[in-house]
């Protein structure tokens, strides 16, 4: 009984010296859920750079720049540049300002602050999205690159495995240096199946690098005769015969539509050109005629030599001239070829030609009307 008493008299004392060293645990279990938020913070943030890192890794590997560094891409390319453009510009607007008078430079101010904020953000924006073209624009090539040989790629694949090979031997055996692109990925392949990766897998990871249709329909149906364990080699033969039917019949369609294509191109390249000629010199007559007209006293009619401006006129067609070559170049890429990615390399070719054939048409049609006026 004594001992039970002793045991109820320091309960309490025990009771309250548990809840004081609870009281002084609790800024240390504070302290690590605080550590644990912000090494969740930083281990998200982390994440997200090396998401956006792999992203941009995923194109360039697309596009066949597998040696370049991302990084230090990032750093001397997309980071830099806008960095010195706009040190460029600030160096200008300060010269500006101490030539020519001390009263605008509160403008200048204005304008240097625009630069670093609005500038720098349109002109990393501009970057990326001549990048992103650019490397788009490479992955397209290399697509057509894979897409036009692969049919004899499988018809090599297919005479291997009928000669005795297996699958992966046959395909490594079929890479010749002609195929190019399909060439590189295929040799990737086989050195993935050699350090113990399935041949599936390497497979669907190579043709999800490439959005093509042919590719990915081909492997799938190859996954498909392995997994059946069918005839490999006569179902390969017959998807390449598929291929080159298609390619055929793509040739047949392109030459049909041909006289829309020269339709297209006739009228930008070559009317359009002309006709905004003709309408600048028109310009030009009216201006100098109704220069030397007073039609001030009438009321009816109310019409100024320099309603419009002659050097507006211009630039005005020429912008719209290179519009309209843009629009043209995508639209018979579309039709001869399928995609409008093919047109982007005639597009520099288009403008070149307008704006040369509106320069030509200025000096020409000008000349004829000096004559006659």
């Amino acid at each position: 009984m004594l001992f039970k008493k002793k045991q109820g008299v320091n309960a309490p004392k025990e009771k309250d010296a548990e809840r004081t060293e609870a009281k002084k645990d609790t800024p240390k279990k504070e302290g690590k859920v605080i550590k644990k938020d912000v090494l969740r913070a930083l281990t998200s943030r982390r994440r997200l750079a090396l998401a956006k890192r792999k992203h941009l890794r995923f194109f360039l590997d697309k596009a066949g720049y597998e040696d370049i560094d991302d990084v230090k891409l990032k750093k001397n390319l997309l980071y830099r540049i806008p960095i010195i453009i706009c040190i460029i510009l600030t160096v200008i607007a300060i010269s500006m300002a101490l030539i020519l008078s001390s009263s605008i430079f509160n403008v200048l101010l204005i304008i240097i602050f625009g630069v670093w904020i609005a500038g720098y953000a349109v002109i990393l924006i501009l970057e990326f999205l001549v990048m992103y073209l650019f490397l788009d624009f490479k992955t397209y090539q290399r697509k057509k690159q894979i897409e036009d040989v692969l049919a004899d790629f499988l018809q090599l694949t297919s005479s291997n495995i009928s000669a005795g090979m297996p699958i992966d031997k046959a395909l490594w055996f079929a890479v010749r240096p002609k195929f190019g692109v399909l060439a590189r990925e295929i040799e990737q392949v086989a050195k993935a199946t050699l350090t113990g990766e399935d041949l599936a897998k390497a497979l669907k990871i190579f043709i999800a690098k490439y959005d093509s249709a042919i590719l990915t329909r081909s492997i799938n149906l190859l996954l498909e005769g392995m997994e059946g364990g069918g005839e490999i080699a006569d179902l390969l033969n017959k998807i390449a015969l598929n291929i080159q039917e298609t390619r055929i019949m793509r040739k047949q369609m392109a030459a049909d539509v041909l006289t829309y294509v020269i339709f297209i191109t006739f009228a930008t390249v070559g009317i359009a050109p002309f006709l905004f000629a003709l309408s600048t010199q028109l310009l030009k007559i009216i201006k100098d005629i109704t220069s030397n007209i007073d039609v001030s006293a009438s009321q009816s009619f109310s019409f100024t030599a320099d309603a419009v401006n002659l050097s507006d006129f211009k630039v005005f067609a020429v912008v719209m001239l290179m519009i309209s070559s843009v629009f043209s170049a995508l639209i018979i890429a579309t039709i001869q070829k399928g995609s409008p990615r093919e047109g982007l390399k005639y597009i520099p070719i288009f403008w070149l030609i307008t704006i040369l054939l509106y320069m030509l048409g200025n000096w020409a049609i000008g000349g004829m009307m000096s004559g006659l006026l």
